[in-house]
């Protein structure tokens, strides 16, 4: 299940009264994904990734697209320093 969230930028200003920073949009949308469903998916994604690599090896754009969606699921869940490494080794299948 899915739900946006509204984010407000404001700044008070000298006034005391909260106004928008300037050169940054007011709002900002993200669509979030509740930790459970989350969790599953990534649990399910490694388990199609271990088995196309032992399929296919570990140089086939299918186990790229299984890393990249991997990488999907560690960036909604806030960890990029993982979603960075997954999306680098995903690139580098695709570029050899």
């Amino acid at each position: 299940m899915a739900c946006t969230v509204a984010i407000a930028s404001l700044a008070v200003g000298p006034s005391g009264a909260a106004q928008p920073l300037a050169n940054k949009t007011t709002f900002e949308y993200r669509q979030y994904r509740s930790i459970a469903e989350l969790t599953n998916s990534m649990r399910e994604i490694k388990q199609r990734l271990d088995a196309a690599e032992v399929k296919f090896g570990s140089g086939n754009t299918n186990v790229a697209k299984l890393l990249s969606d991997l990488a999907s699921c560690y960036a909604d869940l806030g960890e990029d320093a993982q979603a960075l490494l997954l999306n680098q080794r995903s690139l580098s299948i695709l570029e050899a």
